[in-house]
């Protein structure tokens, strides 16, 4: 959670994004046997964010 007060504020939809998780299944290997990749968007990841559009929008993905 950054840039609110929790004490304040709830985290959802409030404050700014700062990393997202993304699990999946033993189908899938994100390299190395990984079935989750961590992706932290902290310091300048718009661009790496909007990467991840397509996935966060299309509504055919469960999430």
């Amino acid at each position: 959670v950054a840039k609110i007060d929790v004490k304040q504020e709830t985290p959802a939809a409030n404050g700014e994004l700062i990393c997202f998780s993304v699990y999946s299944g033993k189908g899938t290997n994100f390299g190395d046997d990984k079935t989750a990749i961590w992706v932290d968007i902290l310091d300048g990841g718009r661009d790496v964010l909007m990467a991840f559009a397509p996935f966060f929008e299309d509504p055919g993905i469960k999430k």
